[in-house]
């Protein structure tokens, strides 16, 4: 890793640890947007760290940016995922299809951080299905009017802009992007979902009523919108890796703590040999999700031939470790980590939607299987 990036890497870990941690509870409990760690992460440079210097960005590896992605949601899980689905899935994905003009109108403002990004694929029947797409589009003589529904949409309530996948009415299996503004005619953002975890994350559908977009709002070619759509998600799933790992991260350092204070029988319960082995088992599986992201970053940077397979590796095996490792830690902590507004607590509700969004563990197994199949029989 580069010198530059550490460097940004120590100014994140910093501002996590003095600040977002700070922030975590507050945001989880009254479920606000934490607009100002975020604006700040966009002054330190992370939004525009990952992009080439041609699109005005730093050049920074996958990797570097996994791990900041680890820093933050180990100080709070919604921060993290509001970030990765910022860059990743939609400041990374203008970088690379976006034509010219679209790269000089949008992303100045999504590297800053004075402009939020939403991605819109997810619908009531479909998501990674993406052939079960029933958002539509029609071409008319000035554009496109689409119509029809999304669900689950992250950071939708704050987006400025969306990139928006709908399918041609007339051409059956034909999938384009658009990017659209928040201002758009006949775009509609609805009341945010009540979520178990992730509170600070704003999660709503979007509802499009002849909503009419020009031909120039058009992200890469017509019909190109499926490939867009999977190539992005694969990048957004080092992304979700790191933010599980970031949560078992915390749980880990919450319940070493813990178990190093709490005395029962004349001694702290870190001494006893059942609390030595969980704390092994789990810090092997911990360091396990990071070597994983460390390979899926780097395959998907060099757009290898297995980045898929790598991709979902890493969000399907942290997803899993997420989830176990902060029950384990819960277990540690005993009531103390079960009560309400504690930081296990949160934790614990903010993990499982790692094995959930940006594909299922089970699509996930799938993906995997697949790959494994399609390359042995090659």
């Amino acid at each position: 890793m580069k010198s530059a990036e550490k460097t940004m890497l120590e100014q994140i870990k910093q501002y996590a640890e003095t600040t977002i941690r700070l922030e975590a509870k507050t945001t989880d409990q009254e479920q606000t947007f934490p607009k100002t760690s975020f604006q700040e992460l966009g002054k330190i440079g992370l939004y525009r760290s990952i992009l080439s210097v041609e699109d005005g960005g730093l050049g920074y590896s996958l990797e570097f940016f996994a791990e900041a992605v680890q820093l933050i949601a180990k100080n709070c899980s919604s921060l993290g995922v509001i970030v990765s689905t910022h860059v990743l899935l939609v400041t990374l994905t203008i970088a690379k299809y976006g034509n010219n003009q679209q790269k000089q109108s949008y992303l100045p403002p999504l590297m800053e951080g004075s402009s939020v990004g939403a991605f819109a694929l997810t619908e009531k029947q479909a998501g990674s299905d993406i052939s079960a797409l029933k958002t539509n589009f029609f071409e008319e003589v000035d554009g496109y009017r689409i119509n029809g529904e999304k669900r689950f949409i992250t950071n939708a309530q704050q987006a400025d802009l969306f990139i928006v996948f709908a399918k041609d009415a007339r051409v059956p299996f034909a999938t384009s992007a658009f990017i659209l503004e928040r201002s758009t005619k006949g775009l509609v953002v609805k009341e945010r979902e009540k979520t178990l975890g992730i509170r600070g994350s704003s999660i709503s559908k979007l509802v499009f009523e002849n909503c009419c977009v020009s031909k120039s709002q058009v992200l890469g070619a017509l019909e190109k919108g499926e490939k867009i759509a999977l190539n992005s998600l694969i990048s957004g799933r080092v992304g979700i890796a790191a933010q599980a790992i970031g949560i078992a991260d915390r749980a880990f350092e919450e319940a070493l703590n813990y178990t190093n204070q709490r005395e029962q029988f004349g001694r702290n319960i870190l001494s006893f040999q059942h609390t030595k082995f969980s704390l092994a088992k789990m810090k092997t599986e911990i360091t396990a999700g990071k070597l994983l992201i460390k390979e899926a970053a780097g395959k998907v940077q060099d757009r290898d031939k297995e980045q898929a397979l790598a991709s979902s590796m890493a969000k399907y095996y942290c997803g899993k470790q997420a989830v176990s490792v902060v029950d384990s830690c819960m277990q540690l902590m005993g009531g103390c980590g079960y009560l309400q507004g504690s930081t296990m607590e949160r934790l614990y509700r903010d993990a499982k939607i790692t094995e959930i969004y940006e594909g299922t563990k089970e699509v996930q197994k799938m993906v995997i299987a697949n790959e494994v199949i399609r390359k042995f029989k090659a």
